[in-house]
């Protein structure tokens, strides 16, 4: 199998991104892990379908991961939350999107796996972006 022209780099987790909730900061390591394993996939020409498994296995992780932090910031009483969750409802549309494609395809095309690059920075806005906006309300909310 013929690898991506770029080889992806994986995303090590940092106690930057720690939220001061430890099952939300589980999660977020479990969705690095993940992207790293089918970055490596990507890179090692992995076949097709460890591939379409494994983005479907990243897109489940991530949607459970919304479900379990929208919990947490409605008891906590984030004052964002609408729009958080707004912000949940884009990018599960948009992973579902790449996994609908992903799924659609056979691999063959270079390009399949080079789509595959969208997952990381979707990833990485839901860690750096998204999810520590809500990190000073987290560590207020523990007295921290």
């Amino acid at each position: 199998m013929a690898m991506t022209s770029g080889t992806q780099q994986e995303i090590p987790w940092s106690a930057i991104f720690e939220t001061g909730n430890a099952e939300l900061d589980a999660q977020h390591i479990r969705l690095l892990e993940n992207s790293n394993r089918l970055k490596n996939l990507v890179n090692k020409g992995g076949s097709w379908d460890e591939i379409r498994a494994s983005v479907a296995t990243l897109v489940a992780d991530c949607i459970e991961h919304f479900q379990c932090e929208e919990r947490v910031l409605l008891q906590t009483k984030f004052p964002r939350y609408k729009e958080h969750v707004a912000q949940h409802h884009r990018i599960v549309a948009k992973l579902q999107e790449l996994a609908a494609t992903v799924a659609d395809v056979d691999g063959s095309d270079p390009q399949h796996r080079k789509m595959i690059d969208s997952l990381d920075l979707t990833l990485v806005d839901i860690i750096v972006r998204h999810d520590l906006d809500y990190k000073s309300h987290l560590l207020n909310e523990a007295g921290l």
